[in-house]
């Protein structure tokens, strides 16, 4: 018969002590991967601020310039909300206003993106009656 091996004990505030032991190096090793984050964060913050070219800053005084617009009024629609990076304006119609350029680009580039759309429909249309006609 075989001798059996005499099984270990181990006391309940041993493994308390081991289970605190364990947090604790964890909870130092979380703070110091949180603090090096910061640090990179911070610096990468402080490196882009530093990069910007004199060009890149022009444009950014430049969207900042006040314009003067007036939104054209719409049966049914009410004034327009417009968003640039975090920052954002409700345009009413039918009166003028006073609004930073980069809300006027915005405008812009939504008209011609509404323009092209009009365009490739009123073109998918044609070609469907064009065909259409053929039968």
């Amino acid at each position: 018969m075989a001798e059996k091996t005499p099984k270990k004990t181990v006391e309940t505030a041993d493994l308390e002590e081991l289970k605190a032991q364990i947090i604790r190096e964890a909870k130092a090793e979380a703070r110091k991967i949180i603090a090096e984050a910061k640090e990179q964060a911070e610096a990468g913050t402080s490196k882009k601020k530093k990069e910007m070219t004199e060009e890149q800053k022009a444009n950014a005084r430049e969207a900042e310039e006040l314009v003067t617009v007036r939104l054209p009024m719409i049966k049914n629609e009410g004034p327009v909300y417009v968003a640039v990076n975090g920052d954002n304006v409700l345009i009413p119609r039918g009166k003028e206003v006073q609004i930073k350029k980069k809300f006027y680009w915005v405008l812009q580039s939504s008209e011609l993106q509404s323009e092209s759309a009009m365009r490739l429909i009123q073109g998918l249309a044609d070609d469907y009656n064009a065909k259409s006609n053929n039968y």
